[in-house]
């Protein structure tokens, strides 16, 4: 059973960064914290980009602990739209794996196409993701979320909360970093 990761409204510790996916980023951005024992955030960040934009941007990030490796399969990365900008299309997801002096990537979808017209949750998946590398402390997953707003006129910004989960391969009741107790507790949970 694949393990969430809860985004919380804590900026993430690496800072809003693009990562592997090696584009442009946004102007202006937002980089948020998701743990494995967290409470859904209740903050709605502003994310962007001035125009005229020539290209897809980088504009939000979301950092992960995993606490252990990664196995190959998929990942599904929730973005919950709380203000809506029509110029804005989602058009690209990417996993990194950071290992502390560089980046690598684990998988990435493209061709989204998301337009953010509605107060919803949009989801992208990225299928089938390369293992990480061996887990060492320090090392983090990195989810690049990017955002084509070419066409539009003066800027373009929306709104996200930060309330959703990211589903990730790693199996349920892993460590996780999390304390014994509490790795007890997930798996009774998980054994109704």
């Amino acid at each position: 059973m694949p393990t969430d990761f809860q985004q919380i409204d804590t900026a993430a510790p690496l800072g809003a960064v693009v990562a592997c996916s090696g584009l442009t980023i946004g102007s202006k951005i937002a980089a948020r914290l998701a743990t494995a024992l967290g409470e859904a955030g209740v903050g709605t960040p502003q994310f962007g980009a001035a125009l005229p934009q020539s290209a897809d941007e980088a504009m939000v990030m979301f950092e992960v602990d995993p606490g252990e490796d990664v196995p190959t399969g998929d990942h599904i990365m929730r973005l919950s739209i709380t203000t809506t900008n029509t110029a804005l299309t989602w058009t690209e997801c990417h996993v990194c794996w950071w290992n502390g002096a560089s980046y690598s990537s684990l998988g990435s979808v493209t061709g989204i196409g998301h337009v953010l017209d509605t107060v919803q949750t949009e989801t992208a998946t990225i299928s089938s993701a390369s293992a990480s590398p061996t887990y060492s402390a320090g090392d983090r997953l990195y989810y690049v979320l990017v955002f084509d707003a070419t066409g539009a006129h003066g800027s373009a910004n929306a709104n996200f909360a930060p309330s959703e989960v990211i589903t990730t391969p790693i199996e349920a009741g892993a460590g996780l970093g999390m304390p014994l107790v509490m790795h007890h507790r997930k798996q009774m949970a998980g054994s109704n």
